[in-house]
């Protein structure tokens, strides 16, 4: 079964999807919330997964706001709530006072300010597409100086390491996810 979510393996959505359907599904990966939609309407994926709210961030807009072009021709067959833990990331020579730019999703940043504040002041901040994307970029970058805040799994995905892990600002971070099919 094939299944749109926004954000590449090891994404959140990736970990949503894989509770729901398990480990056989296959992913098909897009860059926006407007994209996994348009997937899914024209028939390109069985299923979606898409954040709508999380309880540091509050609603995510950008997905809400997409979903409302395509709501008359979808169903939500169900909900998801997944604990998010942030961890900053690098590559395995990298070392987090030399960290000099962050990189992960707008909402994903915004969950972890009070870490990179207290812990990266001096560190760009740099909103990307996705978190595990973001992490994946670190590795392909091959720069100790650059970190990526996504899932623990991204590290393993794209072999980085872990500098700091719980990064975001309250510890029951949840995410809800709309699990989606065509009508």
């Amino acid at each position: 079964m094939i299944v749109a979510i926004q954000g590449c393996r090891g994404s959140y959505h990736d970990e949503a999807a894989t509770q729901h359907f398990g480990t056989a599904y296959e992913p098909l990966s897009r860059e926006t919330f407007l994209d996994v939609y348009s997937a899914l309407a024209e028939g390109w994926a069985d299923y979606a997964v898409a954040a709508q709210h999380n309880t540091i961030y509050g609603d995510i807009v950008r997905s809400q706001a997409a979903l409302a072009l395509y709501l008359e021709k979808f169903v939500i067959v169900g909900e998801l709530s997944l604990p998010i833990h942030h961890c900053l990331l690098g590559l395995p020579t990298a070392e987090l006072q030399y960290i000099t730019s962050v990189h992960s999703q707008h909402e994903a940043l915004m969950q972890c300010r009070v870490f990179l504040r207290q812990k990266l002041p001096q560190a760009a901040i740099k909103a990307e597409v996705d978190t595990a994307g973001s992490a994946q970029m670190v590795g392909a970058q091959n720069d100790p100086r650059l970190a990526a805040i996504a899932s623990e799994r991204a590290a393993s995905l794209y072999g980085l390491q872990i500098l700091a892990h719980g990064i975001e600002d309250r510890p029951h971070n949840i995410t809800t996810f709309a699990i989606l099919r065509r009508r």
